[in-house]
């Protein structure tokens, strides 16, 4: 199995909570005080979207921008659109946090000045905590995916219309089938994104795209315990050591040994928090021999040392 199908896979919702939206101009909201990742499809009609410090675009039917771990920006009909705090649109109170809520509870959002219509399906979501949410931190904070992008949005448009059709219908079932859409959506628009960028920055995505240095990647990911050399894994590549060693700095910004030491405290400190298995146990499970070089590398990367690490959070 490749790398990307890998993340992908251990990406789980944990939570949903999904929204119809009626929007009428002019209208205007901003998510600056929204904790969680969301996603708003623009069923019918337009609207614009700004980040900080980027020009505004304006989005179509059939486009959505997806925001995989929070962000601040706005959202609005025109330019003089007054601009609300997403938590007044939100039955007139903040946002209480998904325990608060049902599985998969649809909302019906009324809001704006009357005029012109434009209809979207949000998605408000949490992951499963895991090592593999770290590699999100390498996507820009918010998507924008347009509906002619990626062979396979006219299925991400079917399961779209079919949560905003049945969903106002209220059929018993929706709740069992709209949990199982938004995940298949979310890490849909995922992949879409991924595979069809081509400028992404330095880091794991641009290594995971190269047919060889994503085999390394893949091997670091599955094996972090094995004693892997620049060489053992520019044989895994199929690539001659200096060609593997300049091509993996150059695609993901740094060397493969660093890499693998990155990987390795990621998966510690996930380790720390999720077990009880002891620090030295922990050590020798993430590929160290050198426990004191465990502790020390941890310590710089992570700011603490790794008992102090399981403490606080625990807490």
């Amino acid at each position: 199995m490749d790398l990307l199908s890998d993340v992908l896979l251990s990406l789980k919702l944990r939570s949903t909570i999904i929204s119809n939206w009626q929007l009428s101009e002019p209208w205007g909201f901003e998510t600056k005080s929204f904790p969680a990742g969301y996603c708003f499809n623009i069923v019918a009609g337009e609207l614009w979207f700004s980040a900080p410090d980027s020009e505004p675009e304006l989005l179509l039917a059939g486009d959505s921008v997806l925001v995989p771990i929070g962000g601040e920006f706005n959202f609005y009909s025109s330019d003089n659109a007054p601009i609300a705090p997403l938590h007044a649109l939100w039955k007139g109170d903040n946002f209480a946090g998904f325990d608060h809520y049902l599985p998969s509870e649809l909302h019906q959002i009324d809001w704006g000045g009357g005029g012109a219509k434009t209809t979207l399906l949000s998605f408000a979501f949490e992951f499963q905590p895991n090592v593999q949410l770290d590699l999100l931190k390498a996507l820009p904070s918010a998507i924008i995916l347009r509906q002619y992008q990626g062979t396979e949005f006219p299925s991400f448009q079917s399961a779209i219309a079919f949560l905003s059709q049945d969903a106002s219908n209220k059929q018993p079932g929706f709740v069992a089938i709209a949990a199982q859409l938004v995940e298949l959506i979310i890490i849909g628009q995922l992949r879409s994104y991924i595979l069809s960028e081509t400028k992404h920055p330095k880091g794991w995505l641009p290594g995971l795209l190269d047919k060889k240095i994503g085999k390394a990647l893949a091997a670091i990911h599955r094996h972090p315990e094995k004693q892997w050399s620049v060489t053992r894994l520019a044989v895994h590549a199929g690539m001659s050591r200096s060609s593997f060693a300049q091509r993996f700095q150059q695609l993901v910004g740094v060397g493969p040994i660093t890499y693998l030491s990155h990987w390795r405290i990621q998966l510690a400190a996930e380790l720390l928090q999720t077990t009880k298995h002891s620090i030295s146990d922990i050590t020798e499970m993430v590929g160290w021999t050198s426990d004191r070089s465990f502790r020390r590398l941890f310590n710089q990367r992570m700011g603490k040392s790794p008992l102090a690490f399981r403490r606080d959070t625990k807490q």
